[in-house]
């Protein structure tokens, strides 16, 4: 327990595996409801889960190639998904029917963002470029190299006008949004950056690295205000808890931990067997959290205290 909190996270109880993905997932997120999630893998496909139900609703393979990134639309009508064949697809939930698609990418499509007004989809491509595309209409919006390397994630700041990237050259940039122009760079990692988020108040940020460190930034300032040095292997994954100020990582070494962002405080460690973390994610309460890994399953932790 955390001072309080109605959250439990020195020892969140395991609540539910899916299985259906025959090889890693790299991808989930949960619908805004809450009652859904969506995943993509290393198996080519996009699969929908019903949470209430405990089953998979949907199996799609649209894409030739891995699927890296999975986003349900903020107003939840929609599914965003990018390939590792440069495709980018939208389809309409619940029907699962193709809205549209675009090439992406003449190489590989990478991460993908709603930004939070739901007006836009970010992507992110592996020769370094973005690509910003008006929704639901499509058109593109904005496209141009953002990093040298690999740009590995995309987040919006929650009050909307910033856009934050990483990349595998070390490097996360700061973006004025819409128009896209740079506000800010931060080195600090001594690898390439894996992951990022912002925390839902605007202020902090997180990185994580295949320095096998997690930072917390006060990006206003441009400062550093945790360096979280107890993860075994690479960070991978890293997301700020919606409701809380807590922040949890995953990385290579099978584990997840949760750490208090304002001190920058272990809280708590979920040890696996033979995991790399590809991602985290929290439903909008904050009650659930999901994980995609390598042990082809999605596991989802109850966090409420019991």
């Amino acid at each position: 327990m955390t001072g309080g909190s109605p959250f439990n996270f020195s020892s969140p109880a395991e609540w539910l595996q899916l299985k259906g993905h025959g090889k890693e997932v790299l991808t989930a997120d949960f619908h805004p409801t809450g009652r859904w999630v969506a995943s993509g893998g290393t198996d080519n496909s996009i699969r929908v889960w019903d949470l209430e139900e405990q089953k998979r609703t949907h199996k799609l393979a649209n894409h030739s190639a891995a699927v890296p990134a999975v986003r349900f639309h903020p107003g939840g009508e929609l599914i965003a998904s990018a390939g590792l064949d440069g495709k980018v697809f939208f389809l309409k939930f619940p029907e699962m029917t193709m809205f549209w698609s675009s090439e992406g990418f003449r190489g590989k499509s990478g991460d993908l963002q709603f930004d939070p007004s739901g007006r836009f989809l970010a992507a992110s491509g592996l020769d370094g470029s973005v690509k910003i595309w008006e929704v639901p209409g499509g058109g593109l919006h904005k496209e141009w190299k953002a990093h040298e390397k690999t740009v590995s994630a995309i987040r919006f700041h929650a009050g909307g006008g910033l856009m934050a990237t990483a990349s595998l050259d070390g490097s996360v940039k700061i973006w004025e949004f819409p128009d896209c122009t740079e506000r800010a760079e931060f080195q600090g990692h001594d690898g390439p950056v894996l992951c990022l988020d912002f925390h839902p108040d605007g202020r902090l940020m997180s990185t994580g690295s295949q320095d096998k460190a997690a930072f917390i930034w006060d990006y206003p300032r441009s400062e550093i205000v945790h360096e979280l040095h107890l993860h075994a292997g690479f960070v991978t994954a890293c997301r700020f808890h919606p409701q809380s100020m807590v922040l949890v990582t995953g990385s290579n070494d099978s584990t997840i931990k949760f750490w208090e962002a304002r001190s920058g405080k272990l809280l708590g460690n979920i040890k696996g067997v033979n995991w790399t973390i590809h991602e985290l994610a929290f439903d909008p309460e904050g009650r659930r959290m999901v994980a995609a890994s390598t042990d082809k399953r999605l596991r989802i932790w109850d966090l409420r205290q019991r």
